[in-house]
């Protein structure tokens, strides 16, 4: 992650977000929750033999404290545990970023380097690009990250239904760049050996 932030790769940022995102258990709040207790993982007791519980969790219980913030699917969720990620590469978070015209969800600086993240939340993939139009629309409109010095812009939309990024919008160097579904799908899985 250092090495793509210190770079401004973010295609490659995208990719190590959307792994991070897949690898998140998320389920509904009606459903009945298979919780592990930590005596459960000391003891070896397999998931299926867990006490079922509707939805609740073991209180100060390590092993569901990222099962239990995953109920909540929704946008400060995501942020949130993007906000992990980029504050463990040691990048500096300053979450609602805010100037006279408004607040950026993030701003992230890493050495030389400002990125301004907006985060937004769509029920599915079409929605998602609209989404991330209209995050891009808002941080150029509101002129975040101003004082930085060519800053990138990123917009980011989770589709809540695939529970991962839907779309992305960014501008780097003045560039517009637009991924929608089908194009972060390709970043996630690069073609075969066997294609080439």
């Amino acid at each position: 992650m250092c090495q793509y932030l210190a770079a401004g790769d973010v295609t490659n940022m995208l990719v190590i977000f959307m792994r991070l995102f897949s690898g998140l258990s998320c389920r509904d709040h009606k459903d009945a929750v298979s919780v592990k207790t930590d005596q459960d993982v000391l003891t070896g007791t397999a998931p299926e033999q867990a006490e079922e519980r509707p939805g609740v969790s073991e209180p100060n219980s390590a092993v569901n404290f990222m099962e239990s913030l995953s109920l909540k699917k929704g946008e400060n969720f995501y942020r949130s545990v993007l906000q992990a990620c980029l504050w463990s590469a040691g990048a500096d978070v300053r979450p609602e970023a805010g100037k006279n015209r408004g607040q950026a969800d993030m701003e992230v600086k890493y050495k030389d380097l400002s990125y301004i993240i907006e985060m937004k939340t769509a029920e599915d993939s079409p929605a998602a690009l609209k989404s991330a139009q209209a995050g891009m629309t808002r941080i150029r409109g509101r002129d975040y990250g101003g004082a930085s010095k060519n800053p990138i812009l990123i917009s980011l939309a989770v589709d809540l239904k695939a529970r991962n990024i839907g779309a992305c919008v960014f501008v780097k160097n003045g560039q517009t760049h637009v991924l929608d579904s089908q194009d972060l799908l390709q970043l996630r899985e690069p073609p075969s050996e066997e294609a080439e």
